[in-house]
């Protein structure tokens, strides 16, 4: 039987120049890990200390870049839904809130009159 290894993702961080995502994550064990995912697939995973990771054993990925790769396929999946509301709202709710110059006059000028 399989057991199942949770993390916590105390701090993410986005590095603009590469696109890379480093989080510090802790494990049940109370031990921290620093986890790198790289905009070109590559991982990596070392502990808070500087050692390798125990959990890698000769594996390509430990369950600490599992996580956070799920973690971000999920933030990524967020933010894709996010942008097409957006992008598919109706016309009148974009534009509900501007202005015309009468209305706008209106607001800064106490010597300027429109019926509302």
């Amino acid at each position: 039987m399989a057991t199942t290894k949770t993390i916590i993702i105390l701090a993410r961080y986005t590095i603009k120049a590469t696109g890379s995502v480093v989080c510090l994550v802790r494990n049940g064990n109370n031990k921290e890990y620093c986890v790198t995912i790289n905009a070109n697939f590559t991982t990596g995973c070392v502990q808070a200390n500087g050692d390798a990771c125990p959990s890698t054993r000769g594996k390509h990925k430990c369950y600490h870049i599992t996580g956070c790769q799920q973690a971000e396929q999920g933030r990524t999946n967020r933010e894709i839904a996010r942008a097409d509301v957006v992008r598919n709202a109706p016309q009148a709710f974009v534009t509900a809130n501007k202005l015309t110059r009468e209305q706008y006059n209106a607001l800064f000028d106490p010597n300027y009159s429109y019926a509302y």
